[in-house]
Parts: structure tokens; C-alpha cells; sequence
């Protein structure tokens, strides 16, 4: 039985995750650690756009790359530990897909085009919206980061619970050593 996730389900588990947590300290620092009238704010803005579209095709490539390899098998753990994983992952999964497409349809929505690093604009989901649709984009997006932090929040939690707690090895699954 294998009980450790391959190398690449590590390296996008990781890569998404240093991303993710940058992506959330950016966003907060976009909202409330810089002056509206900062010249870097809009070069900011852009970054977080950008690496939110890469967040999004990451996690694509990685669920097909789940979808395509089994993951390991923990036939000893409890339902409840088990039930309560699988949705915690779907939830992550769902909200890792959501997240930058709610962000890309907000600033579409707001007639800003989502730039990739300078390279490309990504294709217009959306065209330009009334004031009333902008703000309820900007406000799905806030909450759904908020979604994001407490899911990650649950995330680390049970692994954490796995390595000092149940000292049965499941952080080793996924861990880069």
C-alpha cells in the first residue's frame, strides 16, 4: 500500500500552498497597509491578479493529476477524521478554483483587464459591469478569502493534530523530505 503522495502531487501541494499564503498577506496588505494614492498599489494590484490566474491553473493541473493517481490510502483512520479531511479538501479545492475566478471576473467587471505577468491578458469573462455587480464582486472575493484563510486554517490543523498529537505519520504523506 503506498501512503505517500508522489512527488508531483508534492510539488504542486507546496507550490500552492507558498503561493496561496502569499497571495492572502498581498491581498491584506492591498486593502489596508497601503495609502490608495501609493504609486506601487496598481503594480501590486497586478501581481495579485496574476499570480490569482496562476493559483487557478495550478490547482486545475493539479486536480487532474489527483483525478489520475489515487491518493494514499488511510484505512486506519476514524470515519469522522476521514469524512471530515475528504471535505475539507473539497471545500479547499472548490475555493482555490473560486477564489481567482471571482477576482478575475471582479476586475473584469470593473473594466480592468487581468494581465499574466505582462505576458498576456487572460480572455474577457465578463464585460464591464454597473457599480452595484463591481461591489458585490469586490465583496464575494473578501468573504472568500476569509473562507480560504479558516479552511487552511482547518488544513493545518489536522496536520498538525497528525504530527504532535496521533504521531502516526500522515504529515509524512505530503512532506517535501
Amino acid at each position: 500500500m503506498n501512503f505517500r503522495y508522489g512527488p508531483w502531487a508534492r510539488t504542486f501541494h507546496w507550490t500552492i500552498a507558498i503561493l496561496a499564503f502569499f497571495m492572502l498577506a498581498l491581498g491584506a496588505y492591498m486593502t489596508k497597509g497601503i495609502a490608495p494614492d501609493d504609486p506601487i498599489r496598481g503594480q501590486l494590484y497586478s501581481l495579485h491578479k496574476a499570480t490569482g490566474a496562476l493559483i487557478l491553473f495550478l490547482v486545475l493541473i493539479r486536480l487532474l493529476v489527483r483525478f489520475n493517481n489515487d491518493p494514499p490510502m488511510l484505512d486506519d483512520q476514524p470515519a469522522l477524521i476521514r469524512i471530515g479531511s475528504r471535505l475539507n479538501h473539497y471545500a479547499l479545492y472548490l475555493m482555490l478554483i473560486a477564489q481567482p475566478l471571482v477576482g478575475i471576473l471582479f476586475s473584469q467587471a470593473a473594466n480592468r483587464p487581468v494581465s499574466f505577468y505582462g505576458l498576456f491578458n487572460l480572455p474577457t469573462l465578463i464585460d464591464q459591469q454597473p457599480k452595484p455587480v463591481v461591489e458585490n464582486l469586490a465583496a464575494a472575493h473578501q468573504i472568500g478569502a476569509g473562507i480560504l484563510v479558516l479552511l487552511i486554517a482547518l488544513h493545518i490543523a489536522g496536520g498538525l493534530y497528525h504530527w504532535l498529537i496521533k504521531r502516526d505519520g500522515v504529515m509524512g504523506r505530503m512532506a517535501w523530505w
